[in-house]
């Protein structure tokens, strides 16, 4: 009798770089499988709804991630009206990026182009009801979570899986679904940040790069306006490198699940979907079952016992 072996994160970078057997390994057969689409209308979210420690500490997280992406456009702002007042007097050596200030307005202007679009997507999700393009979709992730916690309750059972292989999809997915925005919107303003970082904190002299002794007598005004294009930058780094490793894993694992990747992580988001769907319904009838049998008992308890007849 054979057991299902489980499948760890080497294992699956072992396979994403194999021979062409192990890309034939697991061929189509997520494509067979019969997976119907499931919609808000049709599922009772509220019985995914759970007070778990974890699930709130995330919930929290999301929160926190909604109000971090408000503050970045609020940061973006700041630092473009501030390259917008670039003077000699004010950031000395940053006067020569004054002629870069109309490419930094110009990739605020995309980020927000970009965003009117994925709202315009948005609203299309949510006509559709559609959970599993709702949960691949950040702003209704965001907006259905936000709006009820039973909603995010769901999205985060989606998101609990021991498999390997489905976590480099999801990541590689949704890593690469921001690409436009990486290139348009934020990689030319970041730049001009990195510059504008690199020629407040050090000092090219004598042949050597030096840390500038004096950054701590700079205005408070310029120490936020640092701060805050040091955040901006920072978060940059971070999802160019995640996009970097997302697009090397990319070929390998299309050839691995032989098929359309979006194509691919709705069709697990509601196969998974489905499986908690069968286990909420498992464990209510459960429960149900439960609170029949202890009516059953207590009613036995409190039922009188019949009256003796008299004696003749």
């Amino acid at each position: 009798m054979s057991t299902k072996a489980k499948i760890n994160l080497p294992d699956i970078l072992l396979q994403l770089f194999a021979d062409d057997s192990m890309c034939n390994y697991y061929a189509t057969k997520w494509k067979r499988e019969p997976i119907d689409d499931h919609k808000f209308s049709f599922v009772n979210i509220h019985d995914f709804r759970d007070f778990n420690l974890c699930t709130e500490f995330n919930y929290l997280l999301v929160i926190l991630s909604s109000l971090k992406g408000f503050i970045k456009y609020i940061a973006d702002i700041w630092t473009a009206l501030v390259l917008l007042n670039l003077t000699t007097h004010t950031f000395g050596s940053l006067d020569g990026l004054q002629k870069f200030k109309w490419v930094f307005l110009t990739s605020i202007i995309f980020s927000f182009l970009i965003l009117l679009w994925d709202v315009r997507k948005t609203r299309r999700i949510m006509i559709s009801q559609d959970i599993a393009f709702a949960f691949t979709d950040s702003i209704c992730y965001n907006f259905y979570s936000l709006k009820s916690y039973s909603c995010f309750c769901l999205f985060h059972g989606i998101e609990k899986s021991k498999n390997a292989r489905d976590f480099l999809a999801f990541f590689v997915f949704f890593r690469l679904k921001r690409w436009k925005r990486l290139v348009l919107a934020e990689a030319p303003r970041q730049i001009i940040n990195g510059y504008a970082l690199y020629s407040k904190l050090f000092l090219f002299k004598a042949g050597s790069l030096i840390f500038r002794p004096n950054l701590f007598k700079t205005p408070p005004l310029q120490i936020i306006s640092l701060v805050l294009i040091t955040i901006s930058f920072t978060i940059f780094f971070i999802s160019a490198l995640c996009v970097v490793v997302a697009l090397f894993l990319y070929v390998p694992l299309v050839c691995q699940i032989q098929g359309n990747l979006k194509e691919y992580v709705c069709h697990k988001i509601d196969k998974r979907i489905a499986k908690l769907i069968q286990t909420k319904a498992k464990n209510r009838a459960y429960e149900n079952q439960k609170k029949s049998k202890k009516i059953s008992i207590l009613s036995s308890i409190r039922k009188p016992s019949p009256p003796s007849s008299p004696i003749p």
